[in-house]
């Protein structure tokens, strides 16, 4: 009898499988409602929060260069803090930061020395030589002038974004605007408030 039961068994099978449906398929039915929407997951922790950024005008940047190591002479030598191949879009200004009684004061470069005794004047190229910049001292005459170790804290570079889209952006155009803003460009902190640097 089970074995009846079996071969019965697999006969159905076979049956169905030799007699099913076959032929083409009908049209596609009607839309069916939209389900009913799942759960939501649990939520991931949260990752850590970077540092703060430096806040300011998103074109500007201000970099220090520390010269308290320096030696003194008539020649301090510097790298660049922008790479070599961006260098020619921005417009820089420079500042020495000196020693002033207990505190400090700035005066813009080129230009004359905190008690004008002597001249200052900068250069920089726009290639990957290190140095890629020198700030050099003379006196009224141009003859060189040793100026004291321990007389500059800080070499300050203000590097502003050149709008390279128009036909004549120039770091001179972008120095123009901030006078024709009425920014002495020779005072640091006018120039800082000016940008949101301080």
């Amino acid at each position: 009898m089970k074995t009846s039961k079996v071969l019965g068994m697999v006969l159905l099978v076979v049956a169905m499988g030799l007699f099913s449906c076959s032929g083409d398929d009908g049209e596609q039915g009607p839309k069916g409602e939209q389900g009913i929407p799942g759960v939501d997951g649990v939520d991931g922790t949260n990752g850590t929060n970077g540092e703060d950024g430096v806040d300011g005008n998103a074109n500007v940047q201000a970099f220090k260069i520390d010269m308290t190591e320096w030696v003194g002479g008539s020649l301090f030598q510097f790298d660049m803090p922008i790479a070599a191949e961006e260098r020619a879009n921005y417009g820089y200004l420079f500042y020495l930061e000196y020693v002033l009684g207990s505190g400090s004061a700035v005066h813009a470069v080129p230009g004359a020395s905190a008690l004008a005794s002597y001249m200052s004047d900068v250069d920089y190229t726009n290639g990957d030589s290190s140095p890629s910049g020198y700030i050099s001292f003379r006196d009224y005459n141009g003859v060189g002038f040793d100026v004291p170790a321990g007389s500059y804290i800080n070499l300050i570079i203000i590097a502003v974004e050149i709008n390279t889209t128009g036909a004549k952006a120039t770091q001179a155009n972008a120095m123009d605007q901030l006078k024709a803003d009425g920014v002495d460009t020779n005072d640091y902190h006018a120039v800082a408030k000016y940008f949101g640097l301080e």
